[in-house]
């Protein structure tokens, strides 16, 4: 039997499946370990004050499969900017050593020129990409360009700096940091069928437990029932991925990274090797 060989886009969109298997693998572990009526505690003091007090943290497994996510996003970029160098679309002379280089650039920072060294304007010039991604036409550098982590705000970009991010944690440091938080949901039922909610996240261990907030536009004392619920997750450390997406689940975090690489990642890069 002849070998077969799978690379860029399909390769690509093999691991994306993997990411979403794992993604479910992380959804069931979560689910089971915040279930558990001993995963944390409401402590009082004498003057009723409230704080929280987690008793258990993130299932250990749960580091490994983001660690296996990540590097299933970090290796789909660079199969898609292999399978794009390989297409040659200038038609040039590549390096004889451009196999050992390419990869897809995940810049943190806007790189440097000079002595002493000065940032780029951007946008950064494509000589820039030239060692790791020799030969790409004007439109592909264009795009991953764009795409680059040290642009700032929401987009694309901003989920490649997550994934940039964590790449570097789990290759050279250590798993990633991920902490247990917890949601207050409060509920007043009013007469007459008015009801009102409010919702304080991102508890950590030790904080203060927030009390029943001041609804507006009702009239004092005519509520009939309040009451409060909790609701416990994970999410990345603040120091790992910045703050932001630190007050959302870790899942939410990865599962939206998945949709941008589905919804633009691919679609684009399709594009761009059907016109090589």
């Amino acid at each position: 039997m002849s070998s077969l060989r799978i690379a860029g886009i399909e390769s690509a969109k093999l691991k994306l499946a993997r990411v979403a298997v794992h993604l479910d693998e992380i959804r069931h572990l979560i689910s089971e370990s915040t279930r558990k009526t001993d995963a944390y505690e409401i402590i009082k003091d004498a003057n009723g004050k409230e704080t929280v007090n987690f008793l258990l943290g993130p299932p250990q497994d749960l580091f490994v499969i983001v660690g296996e996510i990540v590097y299933q996003f970090r290796s789909a970029l660079d199969h898609l900017a292999f399978q794009l160098i390989e297409s040659n679309q200038a038609q040039i002379a590549l390096p004889g050593d451009w196999e050992r280089h390419c990869k897809f650039p995940l810049m943190l920072n806007v790189p440097a020129t000079g002595n002493p060294p000065v940032p780029f304007i951007l946008p950064v010039p494509q000589s820039v990409f030239e060692k790791t991604l020799p030969g790409m036409s004007k439109t592909a550098y264009a795009f991953i360009e764009s795409v680059q982590p040290y642009h700032r705000g929401p987009g694309i970009h901003n989920v490649l700096r997550i994934i940039g991010q964590l790449a570097n944690i789990d290759r050279h440091k250590h798993f990633h940091v991920m902490i247990p938080r917890l949601a207050v949901h409060s509920y007043v039922a009013y007469s007459g069928g008015i009801t009102g909610t409010h919702t304080v996240g991102g508890l950590k261990h030790g904080a203060e437990v927030p009390l029943f907030p001041a609804f507006p536009n009702i009239q004092e004392g005519t509520a009939v029932n309040v009451y409060r619920t909790f609701s416990p997750y994970v999410t990345f450390d603040a120091e790992t991925i910045g703050v932001g997406p630190d007050t959302l689940e870790s899942e939410n975090v990865l599962e939206v990274c998945l949709q941008q690489f589905e919804s633009v990642i691919i679609p684009t890069f399709d594009k761009l090797l059907q016109n090589s």
